[in-house]
């Protein structure tokens, strides 16, 4: 403000500095965006390389996706190379080995994920997911060699966001 009050054609100089405040700050900020990142990569791969036990693995790996996501319920379908299915649900604390539902009713997701936001369930669905306190979720299918091998499913993010879009299915 004195630079102005003095010369008003310095206020260029004023600009640079305003111009270098902002840059150094947005690095900051992506700086600390891939640090936190990279932490939680690193915790989850100290997790997930402890467990010995399938379902200890796929515990770890449910409570990751829960604390990732910022959901309440995740579930997670493997198909097995011989067509038999095997899901685990995690809604509480502790993950169990349970039918994995939301991957029964939502589309199967060959086209890629399906969404479902809060607010706009197509009426298809609709009973269904309220049926089961559902208020939005994600199915993501899980390839391996071109092939389907699972889904995995997210539901009731936490919090009041809405993504306002409309769902594939």
């Amino acid at each position: 403000v004195i630079i102005l009050t003095v010369d008003w054609r310095a206020g260029w100089l004023l600009g640079v500095v305003i111009g270098v405040i902002v840059v150094a700050y947005r690095s900051s900020d992506r700086a600390r965006v891939r640090s936190e990142s990279l932490a939680q990569v690193n915790r989850f791969t100290e997790v997930v390389g402890r467990e010995q036990d399938l379902d200890d693995v796929v515990g770890s790996v449910l409570r990751e996706v829960r604390a990732a996501f910022g959901v309440e319920v995740v579930q997670l379908r493997f198909v097995e190379t011989d067509g038999s299915v095997r899901d685990w649900v995690l809604e509480g604390d502790e993950p169990r080995t349970s039918p994995a539902t939301l991957a029964d009713v939502l589309p199967d997701g060959s086209d890629g994920p399906v969404l479902v936001s809060r607010g706009n369930i197509p009426a298809d669905l609709s009973a269904e997911l309220r049926g089961q306190g559902v208020r939005d979720c994600l199915l993501v299918p899980l390839r391996f060699d071109g092939g389907a091998m699972g889904s995995l499913v997210v539901a009731n993010m936490l919090g009041d966001v809405g993504t306002g879009r409309s769902p594939r299915h």
